[in-house]
């Protein structure tokens, strides 16, 4: 904020062309990279799901599941809710305190006069990631994020008003925060979500590091005349090329350390350290730590590295907030997804939404396919699959099936959501895989949405939820597009044996989990062994 007639600001927010250019090309490098890797696992996984994994020997190693029954109580959905209150408060608590940080920052870095309305000011104005962050935690809930919009800037208005100050700056300066803001929500659509934001906040890593590393380099007298030696024993003289040069190698090993980052994070993801949707905010949140501590300034490599150390900082806070404010989740609750492959993303995104809120409840489980593969792909996944080596994320046996089987875990992450268990499988090994989830879920939903005579593994799946009497725990979207002639002719046409049918609203899953609620819930118990190995 500028008190009116008040100028010594403007050329630092001149700096902030740097950050936008930065914000700009991480983007642009990030976008293809993402595009390519995603379609390449897309791919892999297609090619591997229409393959055999053995002989026709094997595969009857699969043994009958049995079927025990027993009722249990249906979920309480409330804590859905109560959990995302506690997420999204995490949020906004953490925006504040990094936003408050990166004010003084700012302020202190370029020299201007501190006040209580300055600092509450700039404070607000670099709390805007809290609103990316709340769209990420309700999965875009609009009256969750149209709440955290006008909050945001009745607070800044008041902030400036009272101040007595000029909207210049503070308008300038968020108008610069949309480039980010543009990049992070189109690497968070489900096209990108699985590795864009990571991949968006490695590059940023990487050209905000190369930076440092040259200007590093750049203020120390030794360094810049062993480098210029280097460089003159190598034949170049020019100054833009050794400057290019110097950029060059900041930014491979700054990309080096962000890959480093990425495997460990991998590991720590395998060990319940994080979920996938503190990954989504922590890489939300250090592309604008990054682009807000070139406020301060774009020459100087400190405000980079006090960004860094903000940023750190924060991720601690939220930590210790978690765990605070999450109590002991109650006895899980089991989903079983099921669905037509489809690859209209309104259907998908119902389905991603319906599972993301039950999360809160107990895990969710589904067979991988390419249709939902990129928007549940997890850290661990996709190094599999960039090492090469994603036939081993595959069911491939009877004996693989009752491995994955007896680790599943029902942990909840730090956020007090449950994970998503995805079983990708071979053409031979996906029949036995569905028989042996239904037997581990309480509650089943089934997309059926564009369903037809074509799809002869959806009409395998609808046989064996009535063999199994689970329809009654069965919740089945539908729309127009549904064949209900045949539906009826498999289930029943009246009353589809006791499953819940329901007009599908692709942006309101709130119905569909109360569905689920009022379905009887049915328990299959858990025999030490399901499954006859195949050894």
């Amino acid at each position: 904020m500028l008190p009116a007639g008040q100028g010594d600001m403007t050329g630092s927010t001149s700096l902030w062309g740097a950050t936008y250019f930065l914000a700009l090309f991480a983007a642009l490098l990030a976008l293809p990279t993402s595009w390519f890797l995603l379609r390449r696992y897309r791919r892999s996984i297609l090619r591997l799901m229409s393959e055999r994994s053995s002989s026709g020997e094997e595969r009857e190693g699969f043994g009958p599941v049995p079927d025990h029954p027993r009722p249990s109580p249906s979920p309480d959905t409330d804590a859905v809710r109560v959990g995302m209150r506690r997420n999204v408060l995490v949020v906004v608590i953490v925006a504040l305190v990094s936003a408050f940080a990166f004010a003084a920052l700012f302020l202190v870095w370029t020299e201007v006069r501190l006040s209580v309305w300055r600092l509450a000011t700039f404070t607000i104005l670099y709390s805007w990631p809290a609103v990316i962050g709340i769209w990420i935690v309700t999965s875009g809930r609009r009256r969750w994020v149209l709440t955290a919009l006008a909050a945001y800037f009745l607070a800044l208005a008041i902030a400036v008003i009272i101040g007595g100050g000029s909207w210049r700056v503070p308008a300038q300066l968020f108008l610069f925060s949309l480039v980010p803001t543009a990049a992070i929500i189109g690497f968070l659509s489900r096209r990108f979500r699985g590795v864009g934001a990571l991949m968006l906040g490695t590059m940023m890593v990487a050209l905000a590091g190369s930076q440092a590393f040259a200007f590093a380099v750049l203020g120390d007298e030794t360094l810049i005349t062993a480098w210029a030696d280097l460089l003159t024993g190598l034949g170049v003289t020019d100054g833009m090329v050794a400057w290019l040069a110097l950029v060059g190698v900041g930014f491979v090993l700054s990309l080096l350390l962000g890959v480093l980052a990425t495997r460990l994070l991998a590991g720590w993801y395998t060990r319940y350290g994080f979920s996938d949707e503190m990954l989504l905010l922590g890489a939300t949140f250090l592309v604008f730590a990054i682009d807000q501590s070139g406020s301060a300034s774009t020459t100087e490599a400190a405000p980079f590295g006090i960004g860094l150390i903000i940023y750190l900082l924060a991720g601690v806070v939220a930590f210790g907030l978690y765990r605070l404010i999450h109590r002991r989740p109650l006895a899980p609750t089991c989903l079983l997804v099921l669905r037509v492959f489809s690859a209209d993303p309104a259907h998908q995104r119902l389905l991603d939404r319906i599972a993301s809120s039950w999360r809160y409840l107990g895990p969710v489980m589904m067979i991988g396919g390419p249709d939902l593969a990129i928007s549940n792909v997890e850290p661990d996944e996709f190094l599999t699959f960039v090492s090469g080596r994603t036939r081993r994320l595959f069911v491939r046996g009877p004996a693989d099936l009752a491995e994955r089987v007896r680790t599943l875990d029902t942990r909840t992450d730090r956020d007090a959501r449950y994970r998503i268990d995805e079983f990708f499988c071979f053409d031979d090994t996906w029949r036995p895989t569905v028989d042996e989830l239904l037997a581990r879920s309480d509650s089943v939903v089934m997309d059926l949405r564009s369903f037809g005579a074509d799809n002869e593994g959806s009409t395998h799946e609808l046989q064996l939820l009535a063999s199994r009497g689970a329809l009654s725990r069965t919740v089945l979207l539908v729309d127009p597009s549904t064949d209900r002639a045949l539906l009826d002719s498999i289930l029943g046409p009246e009353t589809h044996g006791g499953a819940i049918l329901l007009e599908a609203d692709d942006d309101d899953p709130d119905e569909a989990l109360r569905a689920l609620a009022t379905a009887r819930a049915v328990v299959l118990p858990i025999p030490e062994s399901r499954l006859r190995s195949s050894d």
